[in-house]
């Protein structure tokens, strides 16, 4: 599966908008590099594109923590997403993912843990 998964409040509390306070949410690592290893394809999602080598910091902050992931921001490697009933000229800015880990999400951020179980029901 394609997961798309958000940064702050997600992988990350306590650093926005300064991530140099952030803090790793208890079991995100041993989930997300666990989810990579059996072959998900793991996107990081965030907003803050918006704000200055905010993406670095990001990717700084996931190798810092051995966060394992194939984009940031990004479709999947290799695909292209491309809605079938418009023209080409049109385009989403929305990432294309099977699933959303989020924090804004209906009910609130369950535990990783309990997101690991979530994902492997849904396979």
């Amino acid at each position: 599966m394609i997961i798309a998964i958000d940064f702050d409040y997600t992988i990350a509390e306590n650093g926005y908008p300064d991530i140099t306070k952030a803090t790793l949410i208890k079991d995100a690592k041993e989930v997300i590099n666990k989810l990579y290893d059996e072959g998900h394809t793991i996107l990081i999602w965030t907003c803050r594109s918006s704000y200055k080598d905010a993406i670095q910091n990001c990717v700084e902050f996931l190798d810092k923590h051995e966060i394992k992931y194939h984009q940031i921001n990004r479709e999947a490697p290799l695909t292209v997403f491309k809605w079938k009933h418009v023209p080409d000229y049109m385009w989403s800015p929305k990432i294309d993912a099977d699933l959303y880990i989020d924090d804004k999400q209906v009910g609130g951020l369950p535990s990783w843990k309990q997101i690991y179980k979530i994902i492997n029901k849904e396979k």
